[in-house]
């Protein structure tokens, strides 16, 4: 599978979450931090409903897959639009570890350091 960069993260984000449903000017305009913000309060909903926890893993799957990424901006939009919003929260970031794999969670611990400065 072709790699994920900033410039197809948010289009293959729609394709793996088609349930999640991005601002279409964030779309348009490739601006993937904002989508990835959007997707943290889509996910924080998902975690309060307790209703899907195959979406909450698919997120997951697809946010490791992109944490593999060699491009580095899309490694910020993981770690500071989307981990930062869960780590706002110890509630949702606590109930969504186990979801998270091994390069997430390396991910994670940056942007706890970020916010803690």
């Amino acid at each position: 599978m072709q790699e994920i960069t900033y410039e197809n993260v948010i289009e293959r984000l729609l394709q793996t979450v088609p349930e999640f449903q991005a601002d279409d000017e964030d779309v348009a305009d490739q601006r993937g931090t904002l989508v990835f913000e959007d997707l943290t309060r889509f996910l924080k909903m998902l975690v309060e409903t307790n209703e899907k926890p195959e979406l909450i893993t698919t997120i997951f799957q697809f946010v490791e897959e992109a944490a593999r990424s060699s491009d580095a901006r899309v490694l910020d939009a993981i770690r500071y639009s989307f981990l930062e919003g869960l780590a706002d929260s110890p509630y949702h970031l606590d109930l969504t570890k186990k979801y998270m794999g091994s390069q997430t969670r390396k991910l994670l611990k940056d942007a706890k350091r970020y916010l803690r400065t």
